[in-house]
C-alpha cells in the first residue's frame, strides 16, 4: 500500500492501480482506507478507464459520506460519465448518465463552486441528444417516411422548446405534411344507387 501511495505521488497510475487492486479489499476499517479508495479511483481515470473510474468514484462517494472527498468523487463520477458520452450520432446512454449524475451531484451540493460548471455540462449534454433527436427526425424525412419524420420533430419541440433549431423544425414539419398529403391516394367510392 506504501508503494502505491509511492508510485500514486509520482503519477506512475498504472503501476499504483496494480497495487491497489492487490489490497484494496483487505483494507476495510483501515485508517488508509479512504484514501487508497479515492486514489484508486484517480488511477482508473487517470488511465483514461472511464466506466470504472464512474463506477468507483460513485461508490467511494456513498461508501465515506463524511469524507471531505466526497464532495469531489461525486463530481468526478459525473464527469467520468461526461467523458464516455459519445458522438451524437451514436447510443447516448452515457450521456443521459452523466446528466443525471450532474444532476444529482448539484442537487446534494447545491453550494458547491462546481455548479456553474454542471450546469454548463448539462447543456452541452442536452444539445447533444437535441442533435441526436433532429438527426433522427432528419433521417425519416429523407427516407420519405414523413409520417414518421412528423412524429420525431414534434417530439424533438415537446423535449427542446428552447432549442435554436425550433424554425427549420418547424419549416421541415410543415413541408413533411404536405408531402405526406400529396403523397397519400385516397379513393372514393360512389354508388350508382
Amino acid at each position: 500500500l506504501t508503494t502505491a501511495f509511492k508510485y500514486y505521488e509520482k503519477k506512475n497510475y498504472q503501476r499504483a492501480l496494480t497495487l491497489f487492486e492487490l489490497v484494496i479489499n483487505t483494507l476495510r476499517g483501515d485508517a488508509r482506507a479512504e484514501k487508497a479508495y479515492y486514489e484508486y479511483a484517480q488511477c482508473h481515470y487517470k488511465t483514461n478507464q472511464y466506466l470504472l473510474a464512474a463506477f468507483y468514484f460513485k461508490n467511494f462517494s456513498n461508501t465515506f459520506s463524511n469524507s471531505p472527498l466526497r464532495e469531489e468523487a461525486a463530481f468526478m463520477s459525473a464527469y467520468s460519465n461526461y467523458q464516455l458520452s459519445p458522438t451524437f450520432r451514436l447510443d447516448q446512454k452515457a450521456t443521459e448518465s452523466a446528466i443525471e449524475e450532474f444532476q444529482i451531484f448539484v442537487n446534494l451540493f447545491p453550494t458547491s463552486t462546481k455548479v456553474g460548471e454542471c450546469n454548463q455540462l448539462i447543456d452541452e449534454l442536452r444539445r447533444k441528444l437535441e442533435q441526436k433527436a433532429f438527426a433522427e427526425g432528419r433521417l425519416y424525412y429523407d427516407l420519405r417516411q414523413f409520417q414518421s419524420a412528423v412524429i420525431s420533430f414534434d417530439n424533438l419541440l415537446r423535449d427542446y422548446p428552447e432549442s435554436p433549431d425550433v424554425e427549420r423544425v418547424r419549416y421541415l414539419i410543415a413541408k413533411a405534411s404536405y408531402l405526406l398529403a400529396t403523397n397519400s391516394v385516397c379513393l372514393l367510392y360512389t354508388s350508382d344507387a
